[in-house]
């Protein structure tokens, strides 16, 4: 089940509610919504990524997400105040994505990532410019 967990401006990495059994199958859903740190205001997913190509490099002025690997495996590298990387390779985890954290995403083949976002898409809530990143960070840390 979905823990009641306290966000905040580090990633956190959480059990998925989900339902079902091996011999019926599962079903992982939003129903308990609620337990999130946001409203979902856009849904979307990425595949057929590279083994070798790197995504990501990126970090959000605003934006927050909830990532989930539906298939494969996908190693994500996080920065906030200290860097971080977790695997997703299973359904049944998340990882909450905090605004201001840069991320760095490597799929292996066949890999599909689910995200849940906050805001709907916005370019100018994206900062490619790390340097600006971490100019942002420690303002945020005074």
């Amino acid at each position: 089940m979905l823990e009641q967990l306290i966000y905040g401006p580090e990633p956190i990495l959480f059990a998925a509610d989900f339902t079902g059994n091996n011999q019926r199958g599962f079903i992982v859903s939003t129903q308990q919504a609620a337990k999130l740190p946001f409203t979902i205001q856009r849904v979307f997913w990425s595949f057929g990524v590279p083994d070798n190509l790197l995504k990501g490099n990126h970090a959000h002025r605003l934006d927050r997400k909830i990532l989930i690997a539906v298939q494969g495996s996908i190693t994500i590298e996080t920065e906030t105040n200290q860097i971080k990387n977790y695997i997703l390779d299973s359904p049944f985890q998340a990882l909450y994505v905090p605004a201001l954290c840069w991320i760095k995403l490597q799929y292996t083949a066949g890999s599909i990532l689910l995200a849940l976002s906050s805001t709907d898409y916005a370019e100018q809530d994206y900062i490619y410019n790390y340097f600006e990143f971490k100019q942002l960070r420690q303002l945020a840390n005074s």
